[in-house]
């Protein structure tokens, strides 16, 4: 049986969460400023957060309390850690969003059954159209050269021309 946590009764200052198994983080560099987009396979929902976040959340293992987790990341980033209201707003928000989940105590992981069905539901994830990545390089040179050809299927008057089009096609 295991254990449901009330988030709203629950001092979560002592709690230890985990990682939810299938969320991965992927960096992302824009502008000189670097922040972490979340991907969670299960329900393909997609996240951005900044660094600090990052680094606080990567702690979270399932040993380490919310407190202790908030002291690793404010002696990692110094001036730039996450306040604990902040810590607070973004750990009920991974809870809530399915990034993080309660650890379980050793006792509960050992009356879980291991399921083959969580094995094929992992590897059928893995299969998940939206999570194929194609690396197009930098098609730049190829856009500018078919931008004189092409470049007047949008222009305001195709685009209407195609708005007509798809309504008469509903008709």
């Amino acid at each position: 049986m295991q254990t449901r946590h009330d988030k709203a009764t629950v001092d979560l200052t002592r709690t230890r969460a985990e990682i939810v198994p299938g969320v991965q983080f992927r960096p992302q560099v824009h502008q000189s400023e670097t922040f972490y987009h979340v991907m969670t396979v299960g329900t393909s929902q997609y996240y951005r957060i900044g660094c600090a976040e990052y680094v606080f959340l990567s702690v979270l293992d399932g040993r380490t309390t919310f407190s202790e987790a908030l002291a690793l990341t404010a002696r990692a980033l110094g001036a730039t850690a996450l306040l604990q209201n902040q810590a607070t707003s973004l750990y009920q928000w991974a809870l809530e969003s399915g990034i993080i989940r309660f650890a379980e105590t050793e006792t509960q992981r050992q009356q879980l059954p291991d399921s083959k069905k969580t094995s094929q539901l992992q590897w059928l994830q893995k299969l998940n159209p939206l999570w194929f990545r194609v690396p197009f390089g930098r098609p730049d040179a190829l856009l500018k050269l078919l931008e004189p050809y092409l470049g007047r299927l949008f222009s305001p008057a195709a685009v209407a021309v195609s708005l007509l089009l798809m309504m008469a096609a509903l008709m």
